[in-house]
């Protein structure tokens, strides 16, 4: 059929593509190098937890645009007050949202932030 000979050249294209880049994803993923000790001290930071409580904010019911910001202001005022986000109380979060509930309170710990995603298997 004439009509698909124009699709075949895409298709080829795009598949060519799709192997050049699985060839580089593999170098880098024989590469990459986890240094397991240096992980411990990236838990320090409660920041990691900014992505948790936008998406608090967006499970009850906050455009994700709009719950980034309002986190990105939590965020600049806990630094400013050189406070961790652990620390804030709920009436302080909702000083920036309405939005927040008690459970973003339990969100704000980085050991438990990262138990809650699914882990890759290195």
């Amino acid at each position: 059929n004439r009509d698909l000979q124009w699709d075949k050249r895409v298709v080829f294209e795009t598949v060519d593509a799709s192997q050049e880049a699985l060839t580089v994803l593999k170098r880098l993923i024989d590469g990459l190098h986890v240094r397991r000790e240096k992980l411990a001290g990236l838990l320090e930071s409660d920041a990691l937890c900014a992505a948790d409580l936008a998406e608090h904010l967006v499970e009850r019911g906050v455009a994700f645009r709009q719950a980034h910001e309002i986190v990105g202001k939590v965020v600049a005022f806990a630094e400013r007050s050189s406070v961790r986000l652990g620390a804030l109380h709920l009436a302080d979060l909702k000083r920036f949202s309405e939005s927040f509930g008690p459970a973003a309170l339990t969100l704000t710990d980085p050991r438990r932030s990262v138990a809650r995603k699914p882990l890759l298997m290195l």
